[in-house]
């Protein structure tokens, strides 16, 4: 379950000029994250099942509903998909990366 807000912009045809930019801001490149993503559609829910290299499988779930009463139906759908109990992060799969690095 992801708790933070993100903004997503397509720059496809221009990803060499965006990361020129980045660099003449003062960003420095961290790291590659290389995953492949399968996403599943039911309603207002998106199930997306990733393979992140380095790091292994996760299955991330994103309710397009209300704000209300979007913890409680995240909450039954784990139930439905027989994930309670696993281990939940907040965390991005950067910073779980650089964390298993550390290690």
């Amino acid at each position: 379950v992801k708790a933070r807000e993100e903004i997503s912009i397509s720059i496809a045809s221009q990803l060499e000029h965006a990361k020129m930019l980045l660099e003449k801001l003062g960003f420095k490149e961290v790291m590659v994250v290389r995953k492949k993503r399968d996403y599943y559609n039911c309603g207002d829910v998106v199930v997306s099942l990733d393979q992140v290299e380095k790091l292994g499988c996760f299955v991330e779930l994103e309710y397009r509903g209300g704000r209300d009463d979007a913890s409680s139906r995240l909450d039954e759908i784990v139930k439905e998909l027989g994930l309670e109990g696993l281990e939940r992060t907040t965390l991005s799969y950067l910073e779980l990366l650089l964390r298993k690095l550390g290690d």
